[in-house]
């Protein structure tokens, strides 16, 4: 089951607040950050809101899956493509594939991790140059 959190900012300083209790989150969470701020419009306070929820509440898990097609991909290349003919049905061909592919989900996993916390870091940056 997924949690849900919802932040409020009206304050350049609680979006420091909001980065500096940012802990990175390995399971999927649902959530929204409210912006509460009357130099911005309204598209733009949705913009904000959205992108900066996207980023706080992303954990990898997409990130992860793009990768695992990615690498299964590559696999099935290699074996169709570079390999020879007679690999295919052996057991250690199907072990190291399996292997290379879980090795592409967690590399995925741990790139959108770090990605989005950068992402994350960025547009608050860019959002509080926009309220000063």
């Amino acid at each position: 089951m997924k949690q849900s959190v919802e932040h409020t900012i009206e304050t350049s300083e609680e979006l420091d607040d909001l980065l500096s209790n940012h802990k990175i989150p390995f399971i999927p969470r649902e959530g929204k950050i409210n912006l509460l701020s009357d130099r911005l419009t309204e598209n733009r306070k949705s913009y904000w809101e959205d992108k900066l929820s996207r980023y706080f509440f992303e954990c990898g898990c997409n990130m992860g899956a793009k990768f695992t097609i990615a690498f299964l991909f590559i696999y099935f290349f290699y074996i169709f493509f570079i390999s020879e003919i007679h690999n295919l049905i052996r057991w250690q061909t199907i072990a190291y594939g399996f292997c290379f592919v879980v090795a592409g989900a967690v590399m995925g996993k741990f790139f959108g991790i770090i990605l989005y916390k950068y992402l994350l870091r960025l547009s608050v940056g860019k959002l509080k140059k926009e309220l000063l």
